[in-house]
Formats: C-alpha cells, sequence, structure tokens
C-alpha cells in the first residue's frame, strides 16, 4: 500500500499562481538575474516596430542560468529544496524537506518545440513520480505547421499533450505552461493547462 500524500501538497493552480506572480515581479526588476535578463533584451534587442526575430536572440546558456535562478527562488517560497537529475533527461526537480526519494514537483522545460515533447520529454517528466508534474514548452518555436498564431500553436501543443497524458494514464494533476519564445511583455503573458485526472482533460487556467 503507497503512502499517503503530504498534507502539504502543491496543486497546480497554486503554482501557476505564484509563478505568474513572482515572474512578473523578478522579470521588471533590474536587480534580479531575469529583470536584468528582460531589460538587455527588450532595450536591444526588441525595436520598436520591428519584426520578430526568426528564433530568440539570446543563447541557451544564458537563459539556462537566469530561469533556474528564478525558479530555485520560486522552490524556496513554497519551502522546497531544488535538485536535479532522477530521470532520463536534464530537468529541476523540487523535494519535500526530509523527503528525498519523493519529489513535490517535477519540471521539465523544453525550448524547441518539436516532436520530443510527447516522444521522450513528457513521460519523462512523468516518470519521475512527482506529486506535481510541469511542462513548460514555448509553442510557436517553431510554430506547428498549419497555424498562424501563438493562439493557434498553443492549441495544438495543448491538445498534442492531453491525448499523451490519457494515453500514458496519468493519474496525478499535470501542469502545461506556454508563453510564446518571442514575447518580451510585462506582465507576462503565461498560459496554463491543468490535467484533471478524473475528466481525463485539460482545461485552461485564468
Amino acid at each position: 500500500m503507497s503512502a499517503e500524500p503530504p498534507s502539504d501538497v502543491i496543486y497546480a493552480k497554486e503554482w501557476l499562481a505564484r509563478f505568474r506572480s513572482q515572474f512578473d515581479e523578478s522579470a521588471d526588476d533590474p536587480r534580479t538575474a531575469l529583470g536584468l535578463f528582460y531589460d538587455r533584451h527588450r532595450r536591444f534587442v526588441v525595436a520598436p516596430g520591428s519584426s520578430p526575430p526568426s528564433r530568440p536572440e539570446y543563447t541557451y546558456e544564458e537563459w539556462n542560468r537566469t530561469f533556474a535562478a528564478f525558479l530555485g527562488s520560486l522552490a524556496r517560497d513554497f519551502g522546497l529544496v531544488q535538485a536535479s537529475g532522477g530521470t532520463d533527461l536534464p530537468q529541476l526537480m523540487w523535494f519535500w524537506h526530509g523527503i528525498p526519494d519523493r519529489p513535490a514537483v517535477a519540471i521539465r522545460e523544453v525550448k524547441v518545440a518539436t516532436d520530443s515533447i510527447v516522444e521522450h520529454d513528457l513521460p519523462s517528466v512523468v516518470k519521475s513520480g512527482a506529486l506535481l508534474t510541469v511542462l513548460v514548452i514555448y509553442p510557436d518555436f517553431p510554430a506547428p505547421l498549419g497555424t498562424s498564431s501563438v493562439e493557434e500553436a498553443t492549441e495544438r501543443w495543448r491538445a498534442r499533450v492531453g491525448e499523451e497524458l490519457a494515453r500514458l494514464g496519468v493519474d496525478r494533476e499535470f501542469l502545461l505552461a506556454t508563453i510564446s519564445a518571442f514575447d518580451w511583455e510585462i506582465p507576462a503573458p503565461w498560459k496554463g493547462f491543468i490535467w484533471h485526472p478524473s475528466e481525463r482533460s485539460m482545461r485552461s487556467v485564468e
């Protein structure tokens, strides 16, 4: 018989609410790593009236460091210890204090939206066994064939992720968080979609 989950389980809606709030606060503060990153990008990359660049104008390494630092701060806000590893793909994993073998939240960020999301990344983060799993994607990098907006690209990926979660028989909450790879507005227009196991469906979080 499996042990009962801790009473202070983090639910997807709560995680997304704090994520959005703290992301905006940090991105709008040039004293933070995320704020410096946003300030530099908006000043020197996105010129008023210009067309979006063909790809995000930053190195993956720079964004890795910046986003990891932000997630680490968010983890501390939840009272969690941040660690890595635990699956066959590199990812951030947050653990409950004192229970190192049972992750509270496992996060997988995928920078390029290809078929590997449903073939490798999604199964990997689900396999972590975390009480809450989160997949972060940029659905319009590249835009799926036949789509002409970030909204269409997001809906395409929401449907694909939902189908894969159903196929895998996921019986815990799952959060898909999305934002355009080319959007640098504050507040940041993050979208969230929660998998509800009892309904076998993904619903948008407003």
